[in-house]
């Protein structure tokens, strides 16, 4: 009996301080919880404080995650590069075809039609292998000997398509296997998914049961006028919204900007600084640019919201007091009230729709004068002899590369500013004060 009692004591004891454990943490997790009048800098602060892992164990995920993140930008910057260099190698090849071709044609232009003339067979069969052999197998095959041909004709023919194929082929198709391409996401970014879906459920947990136990310890004042629908509501968007504004931040606007800086790095280390620069000042407009114009559709988003709440309200009293309407004859009346509506909401909507399109040009434009300017730079080097076919390929692969993920910005944009307002919600509730609270050290 005292044994068994000594056991569950001790597992008393051990539940009891995991419950101060948790208690711990929330009270740590509290201290740094953004407050109403603070900045969306601090709100931010404050999600990034509920994600963090408090595991050893959701640690080396996190940085495994951010181990794959940096790999995939090493792998961005080397799928161009060995892009690059296969055109260089294939084109390489085109050439030399070409330069067959041309002695080819050479020496049956020098080539008597008549057998009697001043050179032999033998002699014109020596001055055709040595025009069109290239010089690399030329000086190869010197020590070889005229055995083993069948040997020698399938190096022959496997050597040029090796040399083609390793490195640049290779590497360019480990590259693109890793990566992805064609909106598909590679190996790296599925593994990293996969490893942060703990993190994100550990997240869940922590915030979910915060405000739980924190509404558990208001008063009763506040659940006899708490209205339990806005609540529930409060407590999902402000879950989901911390989730997707610390994954957005992450896994694609910091990815992002550290392409950019290693793009225009390389270009200018291994190109000429000034397709760097061009590249700088496109993507320098284009961020501004795409949150000014994205500020301004949510403004006008709003308007036309509140716009459409009232058409729909006017419709809806409409047909509820359907009697009313027909008792005084004021058909018409309704309606030229509800078409007027309809008029504002779309004009709103007009304006909505035409920020959406005059975003969609304001991007085209910034990027078509990027490409342009660049490739400007890059002809004449390549007229100039100091820029190569290939560095022309490196630069419209890094601007595609760059620039289509850059057309999400204004998305990823609109949806941190939605989450901030509903995390916004959510840390309001957090905050609210019990009117009776206990004393410090109370049981």
């Amino acid at each position: 009996g005292s044994s068994s009692s000594q056991h569950s004591y001790q597992r008393l004891s051990g539940s009891d301080a995991s419950e101060l454990e948790k208690d711990r943490q929330r009270h740590k997790r509290q201290k740094h919880l953004w407050q109403p009048g603070e900045g969306r800098w601090q709100m931010a602060a404050s999600a990034f404080h509920y994600v963090w892992p408090d595991t050893g164990s959701l640690r080396t995920r996190l940085a495994a995650c951010f181990v794959l993140v940096m790999a995939e930008r090493a792998i961005n910057l080397a799928a161009p590069i060995a892009f690059k260099h296969m055109v260089e190698v294939l084109s390489d090849l085109t050439m030399d075809k070409a330069s067959t071709s041309s002695a080819a044609a050479v020496v049956a232009a020098a080539t008597p039609a008549s057998s009697n003339q001043q050179l032999s067979a033998g002699v014109q069969t020596s001055v055709r292998h040595l025009l069109l052999t290239p010089v690399t197998q030329q000086s190869a095959g010197l020590g070889d000997t005229s055995g083993s041909k069948s040997t020698a004709v399938g190096v022959d023919a496997l050597a040029p398509f090796w040399m083609l194929f390793y490195p640049w082929v290779l590497i360019y198709l480990i590259a693109f296997f890793l990566r992805g391409g064609s909106g598909s996401e590679g190996l790296l970014a599925n593994v990293r998914d996969m490893l942060w879906i703990p993190i994100t459920q550990a997240a869940f947990r922590r915030i979910s049961c915060d405000v739980f136990g924190h509404l558990l310890n208001l008063d009763l004042n506040f659940h006899v006028h708490r209205k339990t629908g806005q609540i529930m509501r409060i407590l999902d968007r402000g879950t989901s919204s911390i989730q997707d504004t610390v994954s957005i931040v992450l896994f694609n606007v910091l990815p992002q900007m550290i392409d950019i800086v290693v793009a225009c790095t390389y270009l200018t280390t291994q190109m000429q600084p000034w397709v760097a620069i061009i590249v700088l000042i496109t993507v320098s407009s284009y961020v501004p640019l795409t949150v000014c114009i994205t500020e301004r559709r949510g403004e006008v988003r709003k308007v036309m919201n509140a716009l459409d709440n009232e058409r729909e309200s006017r419709a809806t009293d409409m047909l509820l007091n359907y009697e009313t309407v027909k008792y005084f004859c004021n058909e018409a009346f309704e309606l030229a009230g509800y078409d007027q509506a309809t008029r504002k909401y779309q004009a709103a909507e007009y304006w909505q729709m035409a920020f959406l399109s005059l975003l969609s040009m304001v991007q085209s434009a910034l990027v078509w004068l990027g490409l342009a300017a660049g490739l400007i730079v890059c002809v004449w080097g390549s007229s100039r002899g100091t820029l190569t076919v290939g560095d022309t390929v490196l630069f419209i692969t890094l601007m595609q590369q760059l620039y289509v993920p850059l057309t999400y910005f204004g998305s990823y944009y609109r949806q941190v500013q939605k989450a901030l307002i509903d995390m916004e919600n959510m840390f309001e509730l957090l905050a609210t004060k019990p009117a009776v609270q206990d004393e410090s050290g109370a049981g």
